[in-house]
């Protein structure tokens, strides 16, 4: 058949024994350990890129040991192939087609790139094979490239009919990123298509709704060969934009995730309802805390009142008691070491970059305990003193409470730059404990308080379509402090070039990742508070469009890094399809 490679057999056991003698096996003798790097394809019949054919059966001939179970499971048809069946026999592998293949159709096998590294192969049944091209580049949501990420494109239909339920409907088409999160679909049919990004992290090509997250385009319907594609993932798909998931942990303690960031700090417990079916009483949220130690974050530990647990209970956002989760809630008991807590700034920090792990708040201490403990506790058990003296005084505190294990606290008047003071908090207190004579029960910090010479800024321009424009400053997580990555937020301001220009006059020295996004809402937060809306999957409506500045920032005390621009790509406007 044209376009078809035969491998003749002495070519065939000349390959194979070249692969045994330049490959390692993935069962090597003497209990070495597996060869890590992705199996490669010697050959394929049909060819890459043939055209003309319509096989009834696709080899494959392997660098490694392979089994069918690794082949079926890496394997992806686009457009979809409904009944086929994979045998291999060490390193050959077949796949042997069951349904007819369409007529002057371009097919795309993707085999995964953790074990296959992302292998394709193209070929058609027609003449010629389809070119029209979409590619892009997708990002985590702290705008680091997402290496894990699937995408699948769904090809619009004609004629004004309905469009495919992107939640349910199987997709025309699917790409890997790679390691820089770039993706390609260069072989599509004419045609619109709309595309859904996955962050695919068990590497099995195929979306888990409630585990993986999913990125959206900016606009409804993209267009091949035109403006490459800025996705940036945007969480957990739902019905919902609140609460997807219940998980007690322990008696009278469960783990919620929420599709969208939450803010700790603002964190209502009032904003979900416990309900007993049994009896229809609710029951109250008395505490929360951040479940992964960031201050925003869509996983929340809320402590709660006494839950039944013969039976399962109900939560749900509320105002929204039909979309109710149910739960079992738990027995289960912890007993808990003593109490500790971290700094920031941490011990012996010269300077000290107070305010460092919470750039939107007001210069402080923060304090993150192992475990919650009420508010009242800490403000008896924290203090901050200025050094000096073998008994320095208490000075006059304000305490903030973010969850119950984060506090802060800073001097009612202020830090003095270059004045060593000590934070401290008593552990005997914050245990609940009676000290006993003699014994050091003060947990503490000292640390220099930064100044303005101890500071270094970033000035640059965003080149977007339209305004508010709102940048980011991602810097590296201070030590000793769990809050998770700080995040610099500021609203940049359109110039007379028609550029939007921005500035961080005060940053503490080390590495930054700059990116910027368009809010489509308001924020009565300003901009610290604000947040790119991640768009909905069905009826869908597009994420706000984001970009990066490639390449981390330096910034060092005393020096600006100028002209750290970050340009949006060309954005085209694109009806939504009818739902």
């Amino acid at each position: 058949m044209k376009g078809t490679t035969h491998i003749p057999k002495a070519l065939l056991i000349l390959l194979l024994a070249l692969g045994a003698a330049g490959c390692a096996s993935d069962r090597p003798p003497s209990g070495g350990p597996p060869d890590p790097t992705p199996t490669t394809i010697y050959f394929s019949d049909p060819d890459s890129g043939a055209v003309n054919v319509s096989p009834r059966k696709i080899r494959f001939l392997f660098s490694h040991l392979t089994t069918a179970r690794e082949l079926l499971y890496s394997l992806h048809f686009s457009p979809a192939v409904d009944n086929y069946h994979v045998t291999v026999n060490g390193r050959e592998g077949e796949i042997d087609i069951f349904s007819e293949l369409k007529p002057d159709q371009t097919y795309v096998i993707t085999l995964g790139k953790r074990l296959f590294g992302g292998y394709t192969l193209p070929f058609s049944t027609g003449p010629r094979l389809d070119t029209c091209l979409v590619r892009g580049r997708i990002f985590n949501e702290d705008m680091s490239p997402s290496a894990s990420a699937i995408v699948l494109a769904f090809r619009q239909p004609e004629g004004g009919a309905k469009a495919p339920n992107m939640r349910t409907a199987t997709a025309d088409y699917l790409a890997q990123s790679d390691g820089s999160g770039n993706f390609s679909f260069p072989h599509l049919r004419a045609g619109s298509y709309s595309l859904v990004a996955i962050n695919d992290r068990n590497g099995d090509m195929r979306w888990n709704r409630h585990t993986e997250e999913i990125g959206l385009t900016t606009t409804a319907i993209v267009q091949p060969d035109t403006t490459r594609q800025f996705i940036r993932m945007g969480g957990i798909d739902s019905e919902t934009s609140d609460l997807v998931a219940c998980r007690p942990i322990e008696r009278n303690i469960l783990d919620l995730t929420f599709t969208r960031p939450v803010d700790v700090a603002t964190f209502n417990p009032s904003s979900v309802v416990i309900r007993n079916p049994r009896t229809g009483k609710t029951v109250p949220v008395l505490d929360w805390y951040s479940s992964t130690g960031a201050i925003e974050s869509r996983r929340i530990t809320v402590m709660t009142g006494r839950l039944d647990t013969n039976g399962p209970s109900l939560i749900s956002p509320a105002g929204r008691e039909g979309g109710e989760i149910s739960f079992w809630p738990t027995r289960r008991n912890v007993t808990k070491p003593p109490l500790s807590v971290t700094f920031s700034p941490s011990d012996r920090s010269r300077p000290g970059y107070q305010g460092a792990a919470l750039p939107c708040s007001p210069e402080a201490v923060l304090l993150r305990f192992s475990g919650p403990v009420p508010a009242a506790v800490v403000q008896s058990a924290a203090s901050i003193s200025v050094e000096g003296s073998d008994s320095p005084a208490s000075l006059d505190c304000l305490l903030h409470k973010i969850d119950a294990k984060t506090f802060t606290i800073r001097p009612a008047d202020g830090f003095r730059p270059g004045t060593t003071y000590r934070a401290a908090v008593d552990s005997a207190v914050v245990n609940g404990l009676k000290a006993r004579p003699g014994s050091h029960t003060l947990m503490f910090s000292r640390f220099t308080a930064a100044g303005p010479d101890d500071m270094g800024s970033i000035t640059g321009r965003c080149r977007a379509p339209r305004g508010p424009v709102i940048v980011e400053a991602r810097g590296s997580t201070p030590a000793g402090s769990s809050a998770g990555t700080p995040v610099w937020r500021t609203e940049a301001r359109r110039d007379s070039t028609g550029s939007y220009a921005y500035s961080f006059p005060a940053l503490p020295p080390g590495s930054y990742r700059l990116s910027a996004f368009i809010p489509s809402g308001t924020n009565e937060g300003g901009a610290c508070a604000a947040q790119p809306y991640p768009g909905t999957l069905f009826p869908f409506t597009p994420a706000d469009p984001s970009a990066v500045h490639e390449g981390n920032v330096r910034v060092r005390a005393q020096w600006t890094a100028e002209d750290i621009d970050i340009i949006f790509p060309g954005i085209t406007t694109h009806p939504t399809p009818h739902q």
